[in-house]
């Protein structure tokens, strides 16, 4: 009984939507890190300096930085949990979820809330 209430919260729409907006903002964040790198392997640091340091770009990183580094980290530990309580696949499925997840930590979050979160909640509303 405990068991199946502890399973249940992650099932709520507001939980839900909550995941869907950390998905976003881990996948806005990769992104840009991917761009950042791409900008210094190609242009060097002082050229990339000059583009990360424009004005308009400011409240962006800033907004990234302070949103958007716990949104992943509460994105990851929720998909972890879902991983482990409420994941209805095979044994051998959730255990290579389960390490995807610890090794990859809130890079791969995104991709299981993508594969495997949105489509065993998305029907449900709790």
């Amino acid at each position: 009984m405990t068991e199946n209430i502890q399973a249940q919260w992650i099932l709520k729409s507001r939980v839900r939507r909550f995941f869907m907006v950390a998905a976003v903002a881990a996948s806005l964040l990769i992104l840009s890190l991917a761009i950042v790198l791409a900008a210094t392997l190609t242009g060097g640091v002082e050229r990339t300096q000059s583009f990360v340091s424009v004005v308009w770009l400011k409240p962006f990183w800033f907004a990234l930085g302070v949103l958007g580094a716990p949104l992943a980290l509460s994105l990851w530990i929720g998909m972890l949990w879902h991983c482990v309580t409420a994941y209805r696949n095979s044994r051998w499925l959730r255990v290579c979820w389960f390490v995807f997840l610890i090794l990859g930590n809130w890079l791969v979050s995104p991709l299981y809330y993508l594969c495997v979160f949105r489509k065993e909640t998305g029907g449900q509303t709790a």
